[in-house]
């Protein structure tokens, strides 16, 4: 929002992601409908337990990194693990090695 007001931009007539990107979209047009016209969220859905748990250990993951600082990267600065690190590829692991049942079915 900061960046749409330095940018003197009131409304956006439409936001449009894929995957996280489109979770983005959908977050901003909830959290701020007098900015946003139109969404299209692709790839988006909602997670069951598992996907959500798997989304918080990557957040968690990158956060984790000590270059993270906030997200603000500094030029020839950038993350050092991140999604790289050794837990952040065992959650990955994890994600793919449960079934196509066990993401589906509800709890």
């Amino acid at each position: 929002v900061r960046l749409l007001e330095e940018l003197n931009i009131h409304r956006l007539k439409l936001v449009i992601g894929a995957s996280i990107g489109g979770m983005q979209a959908i977050e901003w047009a909830i959290q701020f409908p007098q900015r946003v016209e139109r969404v299209v969220s692709i790839g988006a859905a909602p997670l069951q337990a598992m996907g959500l748990g798997l989304n918080h250990l990557q957040r968690q993951m990158i956060q984790l990194d000590p270059a993270w600082k906030g997200g603000r990267y500094l030029p020839g600065q950038p993350p050092r693990m991140g999604l790289a690190s050794p837990p952040a590829r065992r959650s990955s692991t994890l994600a793919r090695s449960k079934s196509r049942w066990s993401l589906t079915s509800s709890i």
